[in-house]
């Protein structure tokens, strides 16, 4: 999935509205021929249609379709509640999960895999926010396996 964009209900709308995007034809009808029926979401039934508008596939992404990145340096700048307290700032995201690994590469390093829901709106604008703030304090960004793909 490259991206979610959620409209939240308000006075116009009871409920919410997610707008999907994939990357490609091929995930798009794998996922609506699985749903086109709709599905329970908690006591909701969700409705899924088409899109009227048509996206051209998304080639040329640096991360290869992750939706995981991975940041490797000194424990002084990857910490749990460093990462959390910059991304909170600069970004909004949704059920991101972190992992922190358990072996460092050396005892001064640290390992945490930040896993998103979605590429373009929570991945690459965290790969930007890391890049931007990190790189030149000897952090390392990558991409990590995507849990999907």
């Amino acid at each position: 999935m490259f991206q979610v964009f959620i409209n939240p209900a308000g006075p116009k709308f009871k409920t919410s509205a997610a707008k999907l995007t994939f990357f490609d034809l091929a995930g798009a009808i794998s996922f609506y021929q699985v749903t086109r029926g709709g599905f329970a979401l908690g006591t909701c039934q969700a409705k899924v249609v088409r899109n009227r508008i048509r996206v051209a596939e998304q080639t040329g992404l640096a991360s290869s379709r992750s939706r995981v990145v991975v940041v490797r340096g000194p424990k002084e700048h990857v910490t749990l509640s460093k990462l959390q307290a910059l991304l909170d700032g600069e970004l909004q995201f949704y059920d991101a999960q972190w992992v922190e690994e358990p072996e460092e590469p050396t005892p001064s390093q640290a390992v945490i895999e930040i896993c998103f829901g979605s590429y373009r709106a929570q991945t690459e604008a965290a790969w930007v926010v890391l890049c931007k703030t990190l790189v030149h304090k000897g952090v390392h960004i990558s991409f990590g396996a995507d849990p999907c793909a």
